[in-house]
């Protein structure tokens, strides 16, 4: 009998190869279909495929890389497109045929990735900046005494990217000198992780949720303090290396499963899914956090006693707009406050700045942004408590970059005690 396609992805293995597969097979389930196998296909696909009322319906994988799926989506040979990157401006225009590719129609971020920085547990390196691991896979730093260290070569460890063909952990250090000639390539995270565990001059990169027995490094960027990735870190993307996996459709899709796919992907459901593959969920929590080190009298007061919440709302570049995943953000913190019984009036929203302007016009613009965060929260009946802005004090990332520059941008969530 003939098999009904539902719709297809394509693009990143890191999206695709555990994630994308759980969510395909998730949302057949949710849909009552019954013996769903996994299997590959045609050229390379790999198709998740059940059993509805006796007919056979599937939904098609092909995985590669970010870049690729753009034309897949473009082809017309995919539904989705799976990036482990933002899509450029570059690419948008060329897509523009399917609709604006950067609206919340169409771009959609489906989980936060944490990549970690592996050293045997025997290595003392207190921590590193994001600098010192660009010098190091490139094998410009050679020895760990130049980073803190006792002295000792240093062993890198990478995984394989399959000669460009796929998405790696280490892909957003990479510098224009490419990797030392002396790295191992390893071919899996979990091999990586476990070579490095039992390696003293060993260094590796391997997603949060593949780190094995090794020792995780907490990471700096120039001008901020160390930070260790946890859940809140990449949640809130504080943690320097992390990445949004993103699911890019045509805004103007007739394929009715499409919408129904990404209410799955948002719902409970999908991001426990999120969860079990190894990557940190949209879903919101609240923690206590150490005050930072750097942290002023007025920050540490204003915060004493309170619990951070995993959201950092961020905001198109050069805009006082919400980005489509702090849109998304809007919706989940309102359901959590909600659903914790937590009044409003607790929540206490803080606002930071980039330093590429005078402090007076950091303060106006970072006070813009929050304002209209607090007006959103406002339509939905949420209008947080305490509001406080503090331009550029306690950067995150590097200010010499615009991405750096992009992260400082934020506004923070916090709880007050009752």
């Amino acid at each position: 009998s003939s098999t009904a396609m539902l719709f297809r992805l394509a693009g990143s293995d890191v999206v695709g190869s555990v994630l994308g597969r759980r969510l395909a097979s998730g949302y057949l389930a949710l849909i009552g279909d019954s013996s769903i196998t996994s299997a590959y296909g045609t050229g390379g696909t790999v198709e998740i495929a059940g059993l509805q009322a006796g007919q056979r319906e599937a939904i098609s994988l092909t995985l590669g890389t970010s870049g690729n799926s753009f034309f897949a989506l473009l082809r017309g040979s995919a539904d989705f497109a799976m990036s482990v990157n933002k899509i450029t401006p570059a690419e948008a225009e060329r897509l523009s045929s399917l609709g604006d590719m950067t609206s919340p129609a169409s771009e959609h971020v489906i989980a936060i990735q944490g990549i970690a920085a592996l050293v045997s547990p025997g290595n003392r390196v207190p921590s590193l900046t994001l600098t010192q691991l660009r010098g190091i896979l490139s094998g410009r730093i050679a020895d760990w005494s130049e980073v803190g260290e006792t002295q000792g070569p240093i062993h890198v460890y990478v995984v394989d990217n399959k000669g460009g063909t796929a998405d790696t952990p280490h892909d957003q250090l990479l510098t224009q000198d490419g990797l030392a000639a002396s790295a191992k390539v390893v071919a899996t995270e979990q091999l990586l992780a476990a070579a490095v565990a039992v390696d003293r001059g060993a260094i590796g990169f391997a997603g949060f949720g593949n780190t094995g027995s090794a020792r995780v490094v907490p990471l700096a960027e120039t001008g901020g303090g160390p930070i260790t990735p946890t859940d809140l870190t990449i949640s809130t993307e504080s943690y320097p290396l992390t990445r949004r996996l993103y699911l890019y459709n045509a805004t103007n899709s007739s394929n009715s499963f499409v919408r129904r796919f990404l209410d799955y992907i948002y719902s409970p459901g999908g991001q426990a899914a999120v969860d079990a593959a190894g990557f940190v969920p949209l879903t919101v929590r609240s923690e206590a956090v150490p005050v930072p080190e750097a942290a002023s009298e007025r920050f540490r007061t204003l915060v004493a006693g309170a619990t951070r919440v995993s959201i950092d709302f961020r905001f198109q570049p050069g805009s006082k707009d919400l980005d489509n995943r702090g849109l998304r953000d809007l919706e989940r913190l309102a359901t959590f406050v909600k659903g914790q019984r937590v009044s409003p009036s607790r929540m206490i929203l803080v606002g930071f700045a980039d330093n590429s302007g005078t402090p007076t016009a950091n303060q106006i613009v970072s006070q813009k942004r929050i304002e209209s965060v607090v007006a959103a929260l406002s339509r939905n009946g949420m209008p947080p408590g305490k509001v406080a802005t503090f331009g550029a004090e306690l950067p995150i990332g590097d200010n010499a970059t615009p991405e750096g520059r992009e992260r400082n941008r934020r506004v923070e969530v916090y709880i007050a005690p009752q």
